[in-house]
């Protein structure tokens, strides 16, 4: 039977080592007994150290000075205990970790679709991508960083650049620390410590020390709820229609188009909405209905519309429709009702029919903003968004929105 050891040093040593290079020593005395099991993903460079450690019997951990006072006479004096050790030429070649041979062997050990690219940030590089039984996949990444900060900012671009879930691969969790609870990243990435996943097999190949292709499965599971998102994060507006994401300066056009979202198949009157959605009483001068004789007509129109509707779901007995629709049409008869006075003359004008205007205005403002992003996004809301003398969102299939 195979078995898998964890590789307690090797991880740790990839986060310590600034360019991911040392001479031989350095890496024999930080990987111990794991050398063996890594010297496959380490490659000779044509550079020469000009500095050495101070390691081995009697060695202080320190910094050395190489000193070459001839050909093959050359020393390395440590600049903390003053040790002396004479040094071959071979010994200050610098050997660096090879990373397409850790990037193959990553997605070998993972099950991934190879695809090893080297992204623009820093020490980042594209491993491969998991791809589900249903064809679903998540582009994986892999990003050595030294420093926290470094870290959370490439981790924070590949989320920005992202379409929908991605994994990203560290050697350890070190960095890590809140990420995986902050909301910039909660359900896009899933974060994987290469220490809790990834060992060496008694060859000394990279294999898994757990079941990898659970965790991206997760993944998209947890992704799946993300496909359609419209929520306010900050200062901005997160948006995602089919997966695309992209994000919008906060506006008021924005927060009524993502209440009308959160309450699908609901009519609203202006007041009404704008309230629930700011949280603020909206200090109305009358009842606040239509009262131009065009209105008036678009009004009637639409009760008409909603009658034929609320007859066709009855005859194809879709209950739910019916509701939503009499719903509707009881609120635009009732606006029409209030529209007339004594005698049928219209009402003069009111705050409502002003809000009404404006309101309708910021939603189309927030129209324009998304379709320069998502000209699909655009078409359904353009479709499905009514505005008139009430306000609603009724898709003709159910999408689950994530606003909150």
């Amino acid at each position: 039977m195979v078995s898998t050891k964890k590789l307690l040093r090797l991880w740790p040593t990839l986060e310590a080592l600034p360019g991911l290079s040392a001479v031989a020593d350095e890496w024999r005395e930080r990987l111990g007994p794991e050398y063996d099991a890594a010297k496959g993903l380490l490659q000779p460079t044509s550079d020469l150290a000009s500095g050495y450690p101070c390691v081995g019997q009697g060695g202080c951990g320190g910094a050395c000075r190489v000193v070459e006072h001839g050909p093959g006479d050359i020393v390395a004096v440590c600049e903390d205990c003053g040790t002396v050790r004479k040094i071959a030429k071979a010994d200050r070649v610098v050997w660096r970790l090879d990373v397409d041979a850790l990037l193959k062997s990553l997605a070998g050990a993972m099950g991934l679709e190879a695809n090893p690219t080297r992204m623009p940030d820093h020490q980042t590089y594209r491993v491969g991508a998991f791809v589900s039984a249903a064809g679903k996949n998540v582009p994986v990444y892999l990003t050595i960083q030294c420093e926290p900060e470094r870290f959370m900012s490439v981790s924070a671009r590949l989320v920005a650049s992202a379409s929908g879930p991605i994994a990203l691969l560290a050697p350890t969790r070190e960095h890590f620390g809140s990420a995986p609870e902050d909301p910039l990243y909660g359900g896009k990435v899933t974060f994987v410590a290469l220490e809790e996943t990834i060992g060496a097999d008694d060859s000394g190949r990279l294999a898994p020390l757990q079941d990898v292709a659970a965790i991206f499965r997760e993944s998209i599971a947890g992704a799946d709820d993300l496909t359609h998102v419209f929520r306010k994060s900050g200062e901005a507006w997160e948006i995602a229609f089919e997966g695309d994401r992209f994000h919008l300066p906060d506006s008021k056009g924005l927060a009524y188009v993502a209440f009308l979202l959160s309450q699908p198949h609901k009519t609203f009157f202006v007041a009404e909405m704008v309230e629930a959605s700011s949280g603020e009483k909206v200090a109305m001068g009358s009842t606040g209905e239509l009262q131009t004789p065009e209105a008036t007509r678009k009004l009637r129109s639409e009760a008409a519309d909603l009658r034929e509707e609320l007859a066709e779901a009855k005859k194809n007995r879709d209950i739910g429709r019916q509701a939503a629709i009499a719903e509707e049409l009881s609120k635009v008869e009732a606006t029409l009702a209030s529209a007339a006075g004594r005698g049928g003359k219209l009402r003069k004008n009111t705050d409502a029919d002003r809000l009404r205007k404006a309101v309708s205005k910021a939603i189309k403002g927030a129209y324009k903003a998304i379709k320069k992003h998502d000209m699909e996004l655009w078409r359904h809301l353009s479709n499905s968004v009514k505005m008139g003398s009430t306000f609603s969102y009724a898709p003709q299939q159910h999408i689950a929105w994530s606003t909150a």
